[in-house]
């Protein structure tokens, strides 16, 4: 279950932009986030029946039946660059690093 600490962190206005591509920050959300003092990771795996962390083997929690996951983090140490084990909806099972595990690549003056 997904703490309220959490839920009242995380907007579903936002959750569906990023789902539509048109969030103008997903890094803000998506990703390993501190946000009044609730230490989580958000990650968006469409078509995807379960999703965990490799390094310390948690499973993610579905945000109310969207294609997002919750991992409660509780100031668990993860390494900077950490791998989701994703298993999709046809049982097909792959990881992969989290690509908001690493910091954006365009700056603010990329974006003039």
């Amino acid at each position: 279950m997904i703490s309220s600490r959490i839920k009242n962190v995380i907007k579903p206005d936002a959750l569906q932009q990023i789902a539509e591509a048109c969030h103008h920050d997903p890094f803000s959300l998506l990703g390993n986030q501190t946000a009044d003092a609730a230490d989580f990771l958000l990650a968006y795996a469409p078509d995807t029946k379960q999703l965990e962390i490799v390094e310390t083997q948690q499973a993610g929690q579905r945000f109310e039946s969207s294609d997002f996951f919750v991992f409660d983090l509780q100031k668990q140490t993860l390494p900077i660059h950490y791998r989701f084990r994703r298993c999709d909806n046809q049982d097909q099972l792959s990881e992969y690093y989290d690509p908001y595990s690493f910091a954006p690549q365009m700056g603010e003056l990329d974006l003039h």
